[in-house]
């Protein structure tokens, strides 16, 4: 176990209680699982946190109500729109924010964005939370007044929100 996996361990145990062993990834790796030519190496790799690795279109109607109890248990200026990545690699996609730069935190809502069907900002601690819902606030503005949609299919949500999420569907 990697040192920043310490404080994901309790998130971790319970997305394998929900989808199962075989279906959660930590530190997924997607050039090894890409079969589309974006495993030549010669494209930026993300690597996300978690990643739910299930067929998107199964797990997406096998788990409904936890993804509208995700989405009521997290920060209010989130309006998902599950239609926005025609073309995700991965059911969920979860990066988990425990102290980062604006930067890193911008690329982490991209990454969630573009990869997942849904994606699953997880503010570790207050400060955290905080970043992201001000990250989130700000592409909701451009989005507004730009028409530019960025991170419509993302939601933040405080850790022990989507842990408790995950245990009581």
């Amino acid at each position: 176990m990697t040192p920043s996996m310490n404080h994901q361990e309790p998130l971790h145990r319970a997305l394998v209680e929900k989808f199962g062993n075989a279906n959660v990834e930590h530190q997924f790796n997607i050039i090894a699982a890409a079969s589309d030519g974006y495993e030549k190496g010669f494209l930026y790799t993300p690597i996300p946190d978690f990643a739910n690795v299930r067929s998107i279109e199964q797990a997406f109607r096998d788990h409904s109500q936890l993804i509208g109890r995700i989405a009521s248990n997290a920060y209010e200026g989130n309006a998902l729109n599950f239609g926005h990545n025609p073309n995700p690699r991965l059911f969920i996609e979860i990066e988990v924010e425990n102290k980062n730069t604006e930067k890193h935190t911008l690329g982490s809502i991209i990454n969630a964005s573009l990869l997942g069907k849904i994606g699953i900002l997880v503010g570790a601690t207050p400060e955290a939370y905080e970043l992201l819902t001000r990250i989130k606030s700000y592409l909701k503005f451009v989005e507004d007044r730009k028409g530019l949609s960025l991170g419509a299919n993302v939601v933040v949500i405080r850790m022990e929100s989507l842990i408790g999420a995950l245990e009581h569907v």
